[in-house]
């Protein structure tokens, strides 16, 4: 399993970032890895789904590698 996994917002086609953070928060196996939506959508409409979702971090593109590593390091204990 991953340790962390990264997922953009906007996704071709009919999926969305949002219904794959819905179906990883179901899944038992896999409901309890740390989430970083990382989107060039920044509207708040979109945060607070992120949030009500259970994504543990969202970062807005384009973000600085630092902001990006910085909310890596934080979510995994590093």
């Amino acid at each position: 399993l991953p340790d962390l996994i990264i997922l953009d917002v906007r996704l071709k086609g009919e999926v969305s970032g949002f219904k794959i953070l819905t179906k990883i928060r179901a899944h038992p196996k896999i409901k309890s890895l740390p989430v970083i939506i990382f989107s060039g959508s920044s509207e708040p409409a979109d945060l607070m789904q992120g949030v009500f979702l259970g994504a543990d971090a969202y970062l807005s593109k384009p973000a600085n590698f630092k902001a990006l590593s910085d909310a890596v390091k934080a979510l995994l204990g590093g």
